[in-house]
């Protein structure tokens, strides 16, 4: 449960990401000599600890979705903690049976387990350890050669490195190179850091406007504010307010509804606004399409140019499960029946877009995602790779108000930074509530809006032509190493185990 809390913590507090480095070791000395029964017990224990303390503010998730006393939101919330605790649990079972043959050692075995686990492990909202690494420029810089999965391979052998220290093992010699490996990442780290900020200190600026309505969370459509319209709302007159400022492009976070695709005289005054603020505009919208005689509901970003001409919208391609799409069941009109009688409006029903978009303003290529898809090393980094050599910024645009005063809305942000990293890219990150924010492809967020209010922000972006990271053109290449390794020790194990067997025979 200690290394629970420690693993944890950076979680909420990523000045405190050195944790992170050590926090398994007390879980490694509690596995030593165990059997695979107490090693589920626990990992779920040290996950558990790890989920509460990283993963709290579900409780008031659920108050926004459904409005339930405490009493049955923190039933709900122990499920769902109980649920993620299985990611350090799966964990702790592999690397049990796997640690019993003798000559796999410790140094592989357990940074290959965890970076794989916390990979493919399904959560409704995805987690690494290297999220938790944000304020780590040093650390993160490598993720550009194999994205945040090399940077939890990396965090688990320190780990093991520490472990082995403390049990005083004869295991000197791979000590020594794993040490060397753990050097030359930070070493890479050091070297990357400098480059990128020179770089970013060269490249010239760009006005970007962010819009942060703070607009309250609802399930149905909102009303307008008072004393406004859809067709006039709030957002257009903080735009407004930076239409004078020479402005390339005014961004809007994800909203519930803005009435764009469904009322004619909404998307008329958009174009008519924004062609009159002389602006480019980004935005967020749901869209109606019908596709064969059947409608579809997509969650889009649009782009409207300061010509008040639509340039083209992207429909969000990772849906949220539950609350956008059924995985699974998506066909099956019975269990969406049941779903929606329970969940209500919350689930949306949204249809998955199929392809990546990019839109150009002057000399610069804005490629958007909705809400958590910025969460998806390797979405993102296919998506940029599809792009041309020309100069490009990342757009995120969500509505993080359904997770009240807590510590969510930063931990979206964390996410962005690894981004920006793993790509060389700047990005945009637009929150409805805050905060929003600019990240440099160092890393480096170089604008932080105050959180839970309401304004518009004008940042100077530096942006600038970079060849795309390793990580860009290669996004599967990491993991895929790290399945045909694991996939070696187990059959390897497999294989010594049999012999042992035979031989005792």
């Amino acid at each position: 449960m200690i290394s629970g809390l420690l693993v944890g913590l950076p979680f909420l507090f990523p000045n405190l990401f050195i944790l992170s480095w050590f926090g398994f070791v007390p879980l490694l000395f509690a596995l030593h000599k165990t059997n695979i029964i107490k090693a589920y017990v626990l990992g779920l224990l040290c996950g558990l600890s790890a989920s509460v303390c990283a993963v709290y503010w579900i409780e008031e998730f659920i108050f926004h979705l459904k409005g339930y006393e405490k009493f049955t939101r923190i039933l709900l919330s122990i499920a769902f903690w109980l649920y993620s605790a299985h990611i350090i649990a799966a964990v702790t079972i592999v690397f049990n049976l796997m640690r019993k043959v003798k000559k796999v050692s410790d140094f592989l075995a357990f940074p290959v387990i965890v970076c794989i686990v916390f990979s493919v492990f399904p959560l409704l909202f995805s987690i690494q350890l290297g999220a938790s690494q944000s304020h780590f420029l040093v650390a993160l810089q490598a993720i550009d050669l194999t994205g945040v999965y090399g940077l939890d391979f990396i965090i688990a052998l320190t780990n093991v490195i520490i472990y082995k220290i403390c049990l005083r093992t004869q295991e000197k010699g791979i000590v020594i190179c794993a040490t060397m490996m753990v050097t030359f990442w930070l070493g890479y780290g050091m070297f990357s850091l400098s480059k990128y900020q020179t770089l970013e200190r060269q490249w010239t600026t760009q006005k970007i406007g962010i819009v942060q309505p703070n607009e309250a969370p609802s399930i149905n459509v909102p009303p307008p504010a008072i004393n406004y319209s859809h067709a006039f709302s709030p957002k257009l007159t903080l735009t407004q307010s930076l239409a004078h400022e020479d402005v390339v492009a005014v961004i809007w976070p994800e909203s519930r509804f803005q009435g764009y695709f469904r009322d004619h005289h909404v998307k008329t005054a958009f174009q008519y606004y924004i062609k009159d603020f002389d602006t480019h505009l980004i935005f967020q919208d749901i869209e109606k399409s019908r596709l064969d005689g059947v409608f579809k509901k997509y969650n889009s970003s649009v782009f409207i140019n300061n010509d008040g001409v639509e340039q083209g919208h992207y429909r969000k391609r990772k849906l949220v499960p539950i609350g956008e799409s059924l995985p699974l069941f998506s066909e099956n009109k019975a269990v969406r029946k049941v779903v929606k009688k329970y969940f209500g409006d919350f689930f949306s029903d949204y249809s998955e877009g199929v392809e990546s978009v990019n839109y150009r303003i002057n000399d610069t290529l804005f490629f958007p995602f909705v809400c958590y898809e910025i969460m998806f090393p390797r979405l993102v980094a296919k998506t940029l790779s599809e792009g041309s050599s020309e100069a490009k910024i990342l757009v995120t645009q969500s509505n993080n108000t359904w997770f009240g005063d807590s510590h969510q809305p930063y931990q979206h942000l964390y996410a962005s930074v690894l981004r920006s990293v793993e790509n060389r890219t700047p990005m945009v990150h637009a929150l409805n509530n805050g905060p929003s924010a600019v990240v440099m492809p160092s890393g480096e967020i170089i604008f932080q809006s105050t959180y839970n209010q309401a304004a518009a922000y004008i940042v100077d972006v530096p942006i600038g032509k970079t060849t795309l990271s390793f990580f860009s053109s290669y996004p599967n290449l990491f993991m895929n190493a790290i399945y045909i390794l694991f996939s070696c020790l187990v059959l390897y194990s497999v294989f010594v185990t049999r012999r042992l067997g035979f031989n005792r025979s």
